[in-house]
């Protein structure tokens, strides 16, 4: 008796604690969302070489030239399932790099896409309503867009199975 009066007692807390938990804290942002956001977009100036991996995969070009190289990311957002600096190989000039990360969907991927958004624009700072915009395409699909001075967001859930997020110097 006295071990079943014990259980409810933890199961009564951890039931309190959770209610009291805020829903932000329940997205899909981890509780560092924040703190890690803010050192990948400060890296944006560099573009992302502070944070930039070893090479994980390459394709090949495509009939046009065009190639993406992967590196793993050596910091990753909390929440993410995984997350990389890419290398947008053009047949000429620089690379376009970009930071990408993917989420596994809480709930529903336009809820996900949402809950980020809001997270990140949070994160960032941005007050100026031009400074985001977010569309629902379909019933579970969206698109959201977050700029700062120096660098774009955008977040997007489509026909894939995950949320991808992507973090571009401007």
């Amino acid at each position: 008796m006295r071990i079943s009066v014990l259980l409810l007692l933890a199961f009564g807390l951890g039931a309190a604690a959770l209610a009291q938990t805020p829903a932000k804290a329940r997205t899909a942002a981890g509780p560092h969302f924040c703190d890690d956001l803010k050192i990948v977009t400060a890296d944006t100036a560099r573009k992302f070489e502070t944070i930039k991996g070893a090479k994980i995969s390459e394709s090949p070009r495509d009939s046009g030239g065009y190639a993406t190289v992967k590196y793993r990311a050596l910091r990753k957002l909390d929440g993410a399932s995984v997350c990389t600096v890419q290398d947008y190989l053009r047949p000429e000039g620089n690379p376009l790099r970009s930071y990408a990360c993917e989420w596994t969907p809480v709930g529903s991927k336009t809820a996900t896409v949402l809950a980020l958004a809001q997270t990140s624009e949070t994160c960032v700072g941005s007050n100026d309503p031009l400074d985001s915009m977010t569309a629902a395409q379909g019933r579970d699909e969206a698109t959201a867009y977050v700029y700062g001075e120096d660098f774009g967001i955008t977040i997007g859930a489509g026909t894939a199975p995950q949320v991808l997020f992507w973090v571009r110097p401007e």
